[in-house]
């Protein structure tokens, strides 16, 4: 069994974390899309290295983290699923977490 991905989201609204912008589309962003942008600068990157840090130390992710009964899935999701939720708090922020496990491959199964 292959685990082809690995989800944390953190939902903005319950960590406090509402505001900015996002430029979505297919032909490519506008000229002026770094102004648009708020995200992805050197506090996003700090943020999400400690949010990393407390999934990890709640055991949601990494070789230590617990696992849960796995079920069934559907593209493009994976074949089989693993979710694991939570409350952490990072950075003086308490929210939900749901992390989220797709593994896939031919000999993938809910028994294997």
């Amino acid at each position: 069994m292959s685990r082809t991905g690995l989800f944390a989201f953190a939902f903005a609204g319950a960590l406090g974390l509402a505001g900015g912008g996002l430029w979505v589309g297919t032909a490519g962003p506008p000229a002026n899309a770094q102004e648009q942008l708020f995200f992805g600068g050197d506090a996003d990157v700090a943020f999400a290295e400690q949010l990393w840090r407390e999934l990890a130390a709640a055991r949601l992710v990494g070789a230590g983290a617990v696992t849960s009964r796995p079920y069934e899935g559907v593209e493009p999701h994976g074949a089989i699923l693993v979710t694991l939720q939570g409350d952490l708090t990072v950075d003086g922020h308490t929210g939900a977490v749901i992390v989220k496990n797709n593994y896939m491959g031919e000999s993938v199964s809910v028994s294997s």
